[in-house]
C-alpha cells in the first residue's frame, strides 16, 4: 500500500514539473490558441500591454521549451491530408471540422522557438537528436530552429555540414547561417578550415556561408581567393560568387575575378562578371558619396 501511494506521488510530482509555464493566468497552449490580444484601456489608463502571443513567449522564456520542441514534432496524419484535400466540397461552415489544431500549433511552436533565439541553448541537445531522425519534417523544423540559435548553433550547424552520413533527412543547409548578427565571428574559422575540405560540397557550403556571414574580410577574402584556384569548378563558382558579396572589401580580388572571366566554365564566367559589377558598384557608391553635397 506504502509502494502504491509513493508511485501516485510520484507520478503527481511528475505531472506537475509537466505543468505548461503561464503568463497573465494563461497556460503556454492558450497562448498560441488565441489571436492577437490588444491593450485596453480604464479611464484613461492602458492596464494591459501584451499585444502578441509572441511577448507572452519571451516572458515563459526557456520554461516553454520542452512544450514547444515537442508540440513542433506533431504532423498531421495521412487520412487527416487527404481529408482535407476535400475542403473546396465542404461547406463552409463545416470547414472548423476539417481544421488540424495540433498542426497549427506545431506551426506556432516553430515560429515560437525561433523568437526565442539564443534562449533555446537548453533545449540544443534535443534539437540536434531531432536533426539525426529519419524524419525529414522533424529534422528541417529542428534545423530552423537552431540556425536561429545565434552562436549556440554554429557548432551544430558545422556538424550538420561535415557530418552529412548522421543527417540523412537535411536539406537545404545553404540557406543557413544567414541570422547569427555579431555571432557571425565566431563561424568564420571554422568556414575557413571547410574551404579546404576534400568534399567538394562542404566547401561550396562554407562558401556560401561565408557570403551570408559577411564578416572578417580581411581573413574571408584571401581564402576565397586561394579557393579560385580549386580544381572543382563548383567550388571555384562559390568562391567567386562569394567574394560578390563581400563587395567593396573584396576589391584587392578584381584581378583574380578577371582571370575568371575566361575560364572554360561558362557560369564562372558570368558569376565573376557579376562579382565584379558588384563589387566595382559598391566602391563607385564609396567615392560618390565623399562628393560635396551628395
Amino acid at each position: 500500500m506504502v509502494s502504491a501511494l509513493l508511485v501516485v506521488a510520484l507520478v503527481f510530482l511528475w505531472r506537475g514539473s509537466q505543468r505548461e509555464p503561464r503568463f497573465h493566468g494563461k497556460s503556454l497552449s492558450a497562448w498560441l490558441a488565441e489571436g492577437v490580444r490588444r491593450p485596453v484601456a480604464a479611464w484613461g489608463v492602458v492596464v494591459s500591454v501584451i499585444d502578441t502571443k509572441q511577448e507572452a513567449v519571451r516572458a515563459m522564456g526557456t520554461n516553454a521549451l520542452p512544450f514547444l520542441v515537442k508540440w513542433m514534432q506533431y504532423e498531421s496524419p495521412p487520412w487527416r491530408v487527404r481529408l482535407t484535400s476535400i475542403a473546396p466540397r465542404v461547406p463552409k461552415g463545416f470547414w472548423f471540422l476539417l481544421k488540424d489544431k495540433q498542426a497549427d500549433r506545431a506551426a506556432l511552436s516553430l515560429t515560437c522557438l525561433q523568437i526565442l533565439g539564443p534562449d533555446v541553448s537548453p533545449a540544443m541537445p534535443e534539437l540536434v537528436r531531432l536533426m539525426k531522425q529519419t524524419n525529414a519534417v522533424v529534422a528541417n523544423r529542428a534545423l530552423q530552429v537552431v540556425d536561429t540559435a545565434g552562436k549556440a548553433g554554429i557548432p551544430a550547424l558545422l556538424d550538420v555540414l561535415t557530418n552529412r552520413q548522421a543527417y540523412v533527412q537535411i536539406h537545404y543547409l545553404e540557406g543557413c547561417m544567414g541570422r547569427l548578427g555579431p555571432d557571425g565571428h565566431y563561424a568564420v574559422p571554422p568556414l575557413l578550415n571547410c574551404l579546404t575540405n576534400g568534399n567538394w560540397g562542404v566547401a561550396v557550403v562554407a562558401a556560401r556561408w561565408l557570403g551570408r556571414v559577411r564578416m572578417d574580410p580581411e581573413l574571408v577574402v584571401p581564402a576565397l581567393m586561394t579557393c579560385l584556384e580549386a580544381p572543382d569548378a563548383r567550388v571555384r563558382c562559390a568562391a567567386v560568387q562569394t567574394l560578390g558579396e563581400y563587395r567593396g572589401f573584396a576589391r584587392v580580388a578584381e584581378p583574380s575575378l578577371v582571370r575568371e572571366e575566361g575560364d572554360l566554365d561558362s557560369v564562372i564566367r558570368q558569376a565573376a562578371t557579376n562579382a565584379l559589377q558588384m563589387i566595382r558598384a559598391d566602391f563607385l557608391f564609396q567615392d560618390m558619396a565623399h562628393v560635396q553635397g551628395f
